[in-house]
């Protein structure tokens, strides 16, 4: 496994004890020390290193971590309880990072050919529009509309994910589903019902095409239709790519929640909601079940658990823990209706203490005190492109990011939905 250093060096040990690898940084104790929450702790170490104003469009990451960032930081305005200081330094923060999004997203015709990610900055933004009127913000969303219409689509209705000739992944699903109906429902409440179902199809089509039948729910990273995408080698008879990897799931179990925020709760949203909610409920049973026993973490590989050279990822882990206990608060999970009307394999006991082994592990793992006064970050895996073999080789030798959003944000939704879970 290659490791990127960026501020520090990260050590990955053995395989089989990956993720419980030495760093230079001391892990930080299962007790939390003061009174700061560890969420909070998380957010003002992102701050201090100025992650995410930049946006530099040829990091392939940059806007995903944008929107994701963006989703952090209006979680914690929206549900901590924060003093005024606080509130007006994450209030700034979070307009910060837009100002740094909006000049890369103004362009229509560019935006067509850019990955999806643009799309979960799209759903951030209509949300502070929603909440401020701001004219920039609307017209960066009728830009990212205006590129809705020229994005590549199957035959089935699913977008192209990016250039790669009819790719559909799951890396998309945090974006464009939630953004389709998030504007509708502002937007243009008309031809909202038809929105919402656009949305669904979109996990629909993902798990028609990519669910493994043999881990009981998880999800290939994506498809072609076609089957005519050469990299992917001998494709199989469905059309998808030919490992399952971790933070891919973890994007569709995001996107799920995030779409059924933007979907109201209606009469007439009622079986889009139920088909939405399905999904998640069957897919976060399989995602438990793939648990690792002995950590409490998720693999990188998901259906090659113990192989030689997978480890234990953390972007995954943060993603997996976080959706968890948000579908146990929003009460999508673990409840007489989810186990009768849709397959849902667990209590809200069993959901909580999975989330919280998740939690533990990552605390004492991939948080990391810097000895600055700031907390960072590990064993978070960089870019796993879906132009590659997709082969279980090709995921296991991809560097590591330290100080990853992908894993700072992931941790700190689940720090905040343990805090909230308290109250």
């Amino acid at each position: 496994m290659k490791i990127s250093t960026l501020s520090f060096l990260v050590i990955v040990g053995s395989v089989a004890a990956a993720a419980a690898a030495p760093t230079e940084d001391e892990p930080v104790s299962r007790d939390w020390p003061g009174t700061k929450p560890p969420a909070i702790k998380m957010l003002d170490s992102i701050i201090a290193r100025e992650q995410g104003v930049v946006v530099d469009p040829s990091v392939r990451t940059s806007v995903i971590e944008g929107g994701l960032l963006l989703l952090g930081i209006s979680e914690v305005l929206e549900h901590m309880d924060l003093n005024q200081e606080l509130k007006v330094k994450y209030e700034s923060y979070l307009n910060l990072v837009m100002s740094g999004l909006i000049p890369v997203l103004m362009n229509a015709t560019t935006d067509a050919t850019t990955p999806l990610d643009e799309f979960s900055v799209g759903t951030e933004f209509i949300k502070q529009y929603h909440k401020t009127g701001n004219l920039t913000l609307l017209s960066t969303i009728q830009t990212l509309h205006e590129a809705d219409f020229l994005r590549k689509r199957q035959s089935d209705g699913s977008y192209w994910y990016y250039v790669y000739p009819n790719v559909t992944t799951q890396d998309g699903l945090f974006s464009i589903p939630s953004f389709l109906s998030a504007y509708a429902n502002e937007f243009d409440t008309d031809n909202a019902l038809a929105a919402y179902q656009t949305s669904a199809l979109q996990f629909a089509n993902v798990i028609d095409r990519c669910l493994s039948h043999s881990t009981g729910g998880l999800l290939y990273q994506g498809y072609d239709p076609t089957r005519s995408f050469n990299t992917w080698g001998n494709l199989t008879s469905r059309g998808h790519s030919l490992s399952i990897w971790g933070r891919a799931v973890g994007w569709t179990c995001l996107g799920l929640l995030t779409t059924l925020d933007a979907i109201p709760n209606t009469p007439a949203t009622k079986e889009v909601r139920k088909q939405l909610h399905t999904i998640f409920v069957r897919l976060m049973s399989a995602v438990v079940r793939s648990q690792d026993v002995s950590s409490g973490a998720w693999w990188q590989v998901m259906d090659l658990p113990n192989r030689q050279g997978n480890y234990l990822e953390s972007s995954a882990t943060g993603f997996f823990a976080y959706s968890i206990l948000r579908g146990l608060r929003l009460g999508y999970l673990g409840k007489a209706e989810s186990w009768r009307d849709s397959g849902d394999e667990f209590s809200e006991t069993q959901y909580r203490k999975s989330a919280d082994r998740a939690y533990d592990w990552l605390l004492n793992n991939a948080v990391l005190d810097l000895g600055d006064g700031t907390l960072g970050y590990n064993l978070t895996v960089d870019v796993c492109s879906i132009n590659s073999t997709t082969e279980f080789d090709f995921y296991v030798t991809q560097p590591l990011k330290p100080q990853s959003l992908l894993g700072e944000v992931g941790f700190l939704l689940t720090d905040l939905e343990r805090q909230l879970a308290k109250k």
